[in-house]
């Protein structure tokens, strides 16, 4: 019977909390290439998901939370892996994931910005799609993932106009409820990217239920 995310492969990774058998089956994943990327992003946000009930209880809770942020560290390295094999791969990554942000799917159109912020992405490509989702689409969580790099990411930073940056401050440091120090906007934005980075498994599995 087939695995109902679609792919036995990436599934099974996704899941492979030992370092060393999750290192050889990310190579093996890694060398089929880009096109991998839409059923990557597809198979985490789903399994994301399931662990939103887990999530609320009292003894799962603490569980539940290492399992996300597994499965996000898992898409996360798999990733780099591809886009730092090349410059090539790593276009081809970026416009994968530059598509993906307009999914009709708002779990992946959120994991797909935040994703688009690792090292190594070309981020000249990603810069005006992570500002078009960040002031028009409707759900908060896209908008928070996309302003998380928006404020802070240090090297998308000059493809960013200023008044773009203040905005995605505002709303991530609101979020965060942190003070917005003006004279400490830089420093504070990329202490903001880093935090919204570390929550983001646990504010993907309830982004229906609470946004």
């Amino acid at each position: 019977m087939r695995n109902p995310y679609g792919n036995e492969d990436i599934d099974r990774y996704l899941s492979i909390s030992d370092r060393e058998k999750a290192g050889i089956e990310r190579h093996k994943l890694a060398a089929q290439g880009p096109d991998i990327v839409p059923l990557l992003l597809k198979q985490t946000v789903l399994k994301i998901k399931e662990q939103r009930e887990a999530l609320g209880g009292v003894f799962s809770g603490p569980y539940a939370a290492i399992y996300l942020q597994l499965l996000f560290d898992q898409a996360s390295d798999l990733l780099l892996e591809m886009v730092g094999s090349s410059s090539r791969i790593s276009q081809a990554v970026t416009q994968l994931l530059v598509g993906l942000i307009q999914n009709n799917n708002p779990g992946i159109r959120a994991l797909a910005c935040i994703l688009a912020g690792l090292p190594g992405m070309t981020y000249p490509l990603i810069a005006e799609p992570l500002i078009r989702q960040f002031q028009s689409d409707e759900n908060f969580v896209v908008k928070l993932a996309a302003a998380a790099h928006l404020q802070g990411h240090s090297e998308m930073r000059p493809l960013i106009s200023p008044s773009i940056r203040q905005l995605a401050y505002q709303l991530v440091g609101s979020y965060l409820k942190m003070p917005v120090k003006k004279n400490e906007k830089e420093k504070s934005g990329e202490l903001f990217r880093i935090m919204i980075i570390q929550r983001f498994p646990q504010i993907l599995a309830l982004q229906d239920e609470t946004y």
